[in-house]
């Protein structure tokens, strides 16, 4: 199936979330990418609040936020976190995908939300294409290895962060 306009991911967020506001709307159909049950999904478990979170952690990079990045570990290491986990490090994936497809065009992405592309920006020129593909791909098996092997949620999360530190510090 061929993803569905912007449009429509909008008429659908507006049917079943009348309270969205337009900036989260824009956010979510984004996001979504085109596909219905992934804008559901991500308004459903909050991934408005949960991509800001990452932004914020990503922001601080290299140095990270540890007590919020234990905080967010917490919250989704609990039995009701496993979607909200889930839906995070497709955020995740999303968001470096997006870099590494930046820094091999040279071409800034079209800015999801408020201050994604300064993030964005400051992280591809640390490092270069090939490392952030290498870490996108870490990235991935460690979400992948999470979900399969039934990991502690907190702990992977903890360990993508600690590979993007390493990849920033050049270690």
């Amino acid at each position: 199936l061929r993803p569905l306009r912007d449009d429509q991911v909008a008429d659908l967020l507006g049917q079943r979330f009348p309270d969205l506001e337009a900036a989260e709307m824009a956010a979510l159909v984004a996001l979504a990418a085109g596909s219905p049950g992934r804008a559901l999904e991500l308004a459903g478990e909050g991934g408005i609040g949960l991509y800001r979170e990452l932004l914020a952690l990503l922001r601080d990079l290299p140095g990270s936020d540890v007590p919020a990045l234990h905080k967010l570990g917490d919250r989704l290491a609990r039995a009701n976190g496993a979607t909200a986990f889930q839906a995070l490090m497709e955020l995740l994936q999303d968001f470096l995908g997006r870099l590494v497809s930046a820094a091999a065009t040279g071409r800034q992405p079209v800015e999801v939300m408020a201050g994604e592309g300064a993030v964005m920006s400051r992280l591809a020129a640390r490092r270069g294409l090939e490392q952030w593909l290498e870490v996108w791909e870490k990235v991935g098996r460690l979400a992948a290895s999470a979900e399969g092997a039934n990991l502690d949620r907190k702990q992977v999360l903890l360990n993508v962060f600690s590979v993007l530190e390493r990849a920033l510090r050049g270690v």
